[in-house]
């Protein structure tokens, strides 16, 4: 891991935040996107690392699992009735 380039993540850190706050998310919604993206990728390589490429697959299958359960319950819940933002006078 020496040489890791850093400075490239960051960037792209900054871009994320700044496009979620661009698009009026929430710092809570920012975050904890963030956290799970974060969670997943350590998984992941944690897993690949340790366990080899078996359990690396096994990790994206259970997320991609994970995935369309969230997304079959937010289309049974129905859709979010949508925020009016206020005009700035």
């Amino acid at each position: 891991m020496t040489g890791f380039p850093l400075l490239p993540w960051l960037a792209l850190v900054a871009v994320y935040v700044s496009i979620g706050r661009f698009r009026g998310a929430s710092w809570r919604s920012i975050a904890t996107t963030a956290v799970a993206v974060f969670t997943v990728v350590f998984l992941e390589f944690t897993s690949a690392f340790i366990l080899g490429l078996e359990a690396l697959l096994w990790t994206g299958a259970a997320v991609g699992f994970g995935a369309l359960v969230f997304i079959a319950v937010g289309k049974l819940r129905g859709p979010r009735p949508v925020r009016q933002r206020r005009a700035v006078a």
